[in-house]
């Protein structure tokens, strides 16, 4: 529209505005793209206050390639216009100063500009994803601890925005993946263990040995946690002398922190014989997620259909064994409680399921609950009552003969009595009909 009316304005804006979009995709050719096309709006509008916003983006672009010659001259520039003139864009150009000043090693301006940046309206929630480096800086300096609690809340609009509804799906898809960038430490603890560090998985080869990936494993299901230092050396060097346990503790602890170093952050903080993850950094698991998910469908304040997505979530996220390959005490209760709360949402789900009628689902989800616990009564019974539900009589007499044949041949006996009454009687009335 704004090319059919040639309207240098907006066509300005517009451009602008999909560049930052692209920036914050990490696209560096569309990038480009509108970057160019700005430039020849730019020129048309002959705009002093354009020119100046034209030279941060170029200053961006150049940051965002790796390169910092010829960009103080301008964000200096730019900087100066925008505080003679009372413009808000002067704060913009203060967090490119600070971003630029970092880059070349310059922490005593990068911190003066930074706190112009931080005094004025902040962080907004998408900069977290392309200002990283900026904010460990900010969260770690002690002249900015004042304003640690506004960059954590940028943190949780972000979250909140990535999931809002009027995002286009493909965006959130685009979003998500950036998103991913975002976490510290991302442990996959089922089916095995696996850490991803700011969107990078951490190669076992960075693991001198396997005790480090344990310890940090067990501080990830409580993040927010302070440990006793003796207590964790108890755990984990149960049956070592106390002088090598010692040793052992502090070579894995060691070997954490320089899995994931931070030039600014450390991942570990220990005090007083108090060790915890660090607060100011951010960290997601799938037992935090798959947890969650239990508690929503556990929950008597939501409704069926939020239960059983969740339920479904929390299917989806248990890929295995929490920790399996581990058989370490610490970890044998955990991995017999998830197991436990994995078999529980499937039959809390078969049960809301049958309450909507969904009786083809219900046969799908009981199957697979077969596959994990062979004996489950409740996926019996639930898929029993839907192949009669959807007048399939055979199959369910095929199922009732199923579950006899193997409960004789893996227990040698019968399933319990009262679920054997309800099936027979179920089975009768099908007969009947």
């Amino acid at each position: 529209i704004a090319e059919k009316n040639n309207d240098p304005y907006h066509l300005w804006f517009i451009t602008d505005y999909l560049f930052m979009n692209y920036y914050y995709l990490n696209d560096h050719v569309n990038c480009m793209k509108y970057l160019d096309k700005n430039r020849t709006y730019c020129k048309a509008l002959n705009r002093k206050s354009n020119t100046k916003i034209l030279q941060l983006r170029e200053a961006l672009f150049l940051l965002m390639n790796g390169q910092t010659s010829q960009i103080e001259e301008k964000l200096l520039d730019s900087y100066s216009y925008f505080v003679t003139t009372k413009d808000k864009w002067s704060e913009q150009a203060s967090l490119y100063l600070s971003i630029y000043y970092l880059h070349i090693d310059l922490p005593g301006l990068a911190a003066k500009y930074l706190k112009i940046f931080l005094e004025g309206e902040g962080f907004l929630p998408i900069d977290v994803l392309k200002t990283r480096l900026v904010i460990d800086f900010a969260l770690s300096n002690p002249e900015l601890k004042q304003y640690k609690k506004s960059i954590h809340e940028s943190f949780e609009k972000f979250f909140i925005y990535l999931n809002s509804g009027w995002t286009s799906p493909e965006y959130k898809i685009k979003m998500k993946e950036q998103a991913e960038t975002l976490y510290d430490i991302k442990m996959t603890s089922f089916g095995g263990l696996q850490f991803a560090s700011r969107g990078e998985p951490v190669p076992d080869s960075k693991w001198r040995k396997k005790k480090g990936k344990s310890v940090l494993a067990n501080m990830m299901l409580n993040p927010g946690v302070q440990y006793n230092k003796d207590k964790l050396i108890n755990i984990f060097y149960p049956d070592i002398k106390p002088e090598t346990a010692d040793e052992n503790f502090r070579q894995a602890i060691f070997n954490i922190r320089s899995v994931f170093k931070n030039p600014y952050l450390n991942i570990l903080l220990y005090e007083s014989k108090m060790l915890q993850l660090n607060p100011d950094c951010y960290y997601k698991s799938d037992a935090m997620e798959f947890d969650q998910n239990y508690k929503t469908a556990r929950s008597t304040e939501k409704d069926a259909s939020m239960k059983i997505k969740a339920c479904r979530n929390a299917i989806n996220i248990y890929k295995g064994e929490f920790l399996e390959g581990f058989y370490e005490l610490w970890c044998e209760d955990i991995r017999n409680e998830y197991s436990n709360k994995f078999i529980s949402m499937y039959e809390l789900m078969l049960n809301l399921l049958n309450a909507e009628g969904s009786y083809d689902e219900i046969i799908e989800y009981s199957e697979n609950l077969l596959k994990y616990d062979s004996l489950n009564e409740t996926a019996f019974t639930c898929m029993v009552e839907a192949f009669i539900n959807l007048n399939k009589s055979k199959s369910a007499r095929q199922t009732y003969k199923r579950m006899l044949n193997i409960y004789e041949k893996e227990l040698g006996e019968r399933p319990n009595n009262k679920t054997l009454d309800h099936m027979n009687s179920l089975l009768k009335v099908s007969s009947s009909s």
